[in-house]
């Protein structure tokens, strides 16, 4: 994971990293991982950077969250189905009482 994000940042920054056979990555040269062309501090080239690495961080998070979300509200939906079915569907079992033997939501 952390190789992941230092080649995220590195190629949200345009910075120069490479990788090593042992999975261990490095920044060849601070020179060339600062070097951006719209700015000409360090505060604000920094600045810059990080928050292009965390607008894309959040932009990752957001279609994560949004995938989750879905598969929540799958969940949430067939519990609903499966106690639809069986407490009150025309077709189904028609169970009453709710109790260890019977929970709310079967299976």
């Amino acid at each position: 994971m952390e190789k992941f994000l230092y080649m995220l940042l590195a190629w949200k920054c345009g910075m120069y990293v490479s990788a090593s056979f042992s999975n261990v990555i490095h920044v060849s040269d601070i020179s060339l991982c600062l070097s951006r062309d719209d700015c000409f501090e360090d505060d604000v080239r920094l600045h810059h950077c990080g928050e292009n690495f965390k607008s894309h961080l959040e932009e990752l998070n957001k279609e994560m969250f949004d995938e989750i979300q879905n598969h929540l509200l799958a969940a949430v939906e067939n519990c609903i189905a499966g106690m639809r079915y069986f407490r009150v569907q025309h077709d189904g079992p028609h169970i009453k009482e709710v109790s260890a033997k019977n929970p709310l939501v079967p299976r």
